[in-house]
């Protein structure tokens, strides 16, 4: 080879080497992201042309009405093998709107609602929706001061509860303090009314099934309430979250990206008090004129049962609901079921492939959003782990989603030198904010300014600029998709629920020998989300008698929904704060319930036993490797 050749070949190579590099560090990466940012816009011109032709601004009342024009003989709803049309819906939901009309409630009233999944559920919220009325929707296992506080921030004009006996008697216990008429509906046909609550159903057997005039739900825009759904966010207390039209009509159009259509069957099992059950199951299904198949609670055990006797096609879920579904025995139904579709959030990465794979569903969506949040997040490339994709060419022509810097323990974001906001690089993670737009720019909660305040970060990225602070920490791939980390507020997630750290702290202080406390959700192998743990600072230092532990437990299950009251309990001799006098709950979070790292005493719920009992080191081995069962 003469040296001209060898030239050539050394250049060659050289130039194939850079190429490569090239394509590799630069080209291919960036075609990457324009692939899934076209496949991203073409989702969004599917909704957008829908948008202009449907949904301009109606009501749920509209909304449903349409699909009973198209679909009256379709079945609407199946619940205990009982089936429902269209047809008999509207009916009955009309009854519903004329006695709440006899009954002095008209446009703009708040009326709550305590129900269990039902289809008298159904019919109430229709009705309330046919007259512009305002559902209030209460968390029915809500007990006590719980339940006070959050009938007093809606102030319903009446209040519609389950015939269940245990809503029954926690109602009858706050009743003192309202004066309020209380309606029981049965929902079971062993229901019995305890005495000075009115019964619901007899005065509907009385109303009229004509339509009410569709002028009473009138002017509707964009920013009229729609409903209350109660959360307790990242701060504080439950609070009642005003849902708007906008976000009605937004959670339908969903439906289009998702690809729910007129002949889906979608099992809904999530509690309709919830954002998920209520806008991700039952409307959007009405919505679609598909048929609901409405279950009281949710069962693990007959899951793929019911998939195959009502031949589901769609599943609204949670990530406990896919766990507990996973760690079921082998069954020849969940090969035969016929369900194409899963869409919710919170399945961990952990079990995504292993639930998709032995389950056999062929489209998985993860989104992540919040009830008052501004924005949803959605991974429509079954992109296993991801919750969604923040795309930095949208953010050019979008409302701006950012993750940015914070200050740990805090949901307080970072500022650089000139004040501003710090957003984080690919391989970083990050606090999630989404710019507000003015045209948006509604209350978010029910009750003063200073509850949104807590949820706006204002100065982001320029002076005036106005941001929702969402208090969750995500992770962003190099891709720009994202996953769910860390809620970092004073609430979090256990058993598909939101836990308030101050009701429970409210609680505990109420005991006569605890002088002081701080409640926070500690990681627990196995499951979702994270287990209530309350540090405790004693009257008298040492460590909790048995007689306290029992007084502690009684009192918990009296004032405490079930998945609030605390799996875990430590003693301290004093409780840290911070400078600014704030609890200090990393450290707390960080040690948990380790025996090794902590030389105070520990505590265990045996709920079997009914009863706090010390946290042994077997105990403690058996959680840690993950052969843990919560019943509770």
């Amino acid at each position: 080879m003469d040296l001209r050749m060898l030239i050539m070949a050394s250049l060659t190579s050289g130039l194939a080497g850079i190429g490569y590099y090239i394509w590799k560090k630069a080209l291919k990466p960036t075609l990457q992201l324009l692939y899934y940012d076209i496949r991203l816009l073409s989702t969004l011109s599917k909704v957008g042309k829908e948008k202009s032709k449907n949904y301009k601004v109606m009501s749920l009342a509209d909304v449903f009405q349409a699909s009973v024009k198209a679909n009256p003989d379709k079945v609407f709803l199946i619940f205990d093998q009982q089936q429902y049309t269209y047809s008999y819906a509207d009916k009955i939901s009309n009854k519903v709107a004329n006695l709440l009309l006899s009954l002095g409630i008209q446009k703009g009233d708040v009326v709550a609602m305590v129900l269990t999944n039902s289809p008298q559920f159904a019919w109430i919220f229709l009705g309330l929706t046919k007259i512009g009325a305002i559902p209030s929707l209460l968390n029915y296992n809500l007990r006590s001061s719980g339940l006070v506080h959050n009938l007093k921030i809606s102030h319903p004009k009446i209040v519609i509860i389950d015939s269940d006996i245990d809503i029954q008697n926690n109602m009858k216990e706050i009743q003192p303090e309202f004066h309020i008429p209380v309606y029981v509906v049965s929902t079971s046909t062993k229901s019995c009314i305890l005495p000075d609550f009115l019964s619901f159903d007899d005065v509907l057997e009385l109303s009229s099934d004509a339509m009410v005039d569709p002028s009473l739900r009138k002017p509707l825009h964009m920013s009229s309430l729609f409903c209350y759904i109660y959360t307790s966010g990242t701060t504080g207390v439950p609070k009642a979250c005003n849902i708007y039209i906008s976000k009605l009509l937004g959670s339908l159009r969903f439906g289009n990206i998702i690809g729910i259509c007129n002949s889906d069957v979608i099992y809904v099992t999530l509690p309709l008090y919830h954002s998920n059950g209520l806008f991700l199951g039952f409307n959007l299904a009405l919505s679609r004129g598909a048929t609901i198949v409405l279950k009281k609670k949710f069962s693990a055990s007959s899951f793929w049962k019911d998939c195959c006797q009502y031949q589901v096609t769609a599943v609204p879920y949670i990530g406990e609901l896919c766990r507990y579904v996973l760690s079921q025995p082998i069954t020849t139904s969940e090969s035969l079921h016929q369900v194409r579709l899963m869409y919710g959030n919170g399945l961990s990465k952990d079990i995504w492939s292993k639930f998709q794979n032995r389950f056999h569903i062929p489209r998985i969506i993860e989104f992540f959003g919040a009830t008052e949040g501004n924005v949803l997040l959605i991974n429509t490339e079954n992109k296993v782990g991801a919750v969604g994709r923040i795309s930095p060419f949208l953010n050019k022509i979008l409302p701006k989603t950012l993750l940015v810097k914070y200050h740990n323990g805090t949901v307080e974001p970072q500022r650089d030198c000139r004040g501003r906001c710090i957003p984080i690089s690919p391989g970083e993670t990050g606090l999630l904010l989404n710019e507000i737009i003015p045209r948006f720019d509604n209350k978010i909660y029910k009750g003063t300014k200073d509850l949104d305040n807590q949820k706006i970060v204002t100065d982001v990225l320029k002076k005036g600029d106005k941001f929702f602070n969402f208090g969750d920490v995500l992770f962003l791939d190099k891709d720009y998709f994202v996953y769910f980390k860390d809620r970092i507020g004073d609430t979090f997630r256990w058993k598909g629920e939101n836990v308030a750290t101050q009701d429970i702290t409210e609680t505990l202080r109420d005991i006569s020998f605890i002088q002081d406390v701080v409640v926070y959700g500690v990681e627990v192998t196995g499951y979702e989300g994270r287990a209530g743990m309350a540090s405790l600072k004693l009257e008298n230092a040492g460590a909790l008698s048995k007689n306290q532990l029992e007084v502690l437990y009684q009192h918990c299950q009296k004032k405490l929904p079930t998945y609030s009251i605390p799996l875990f309990l430590r003693t301290q001799k004093e409780v840290y704060l911070t400078g600014t006098f704030k609890y200090h709950k990393p450290k707390l979070q960080k040690e948990a319930f380790n025996p090794e790292l902590i030389s105070d005493s520990l505590y265990f719920l045996n709920r079997s036993a009914m009863c706090y009992v010390p946290l042994s080191n077997d105990i403690y081995l058996q959680i840690l490797h993950g052969l843990f069962k919560e019943n509770g």
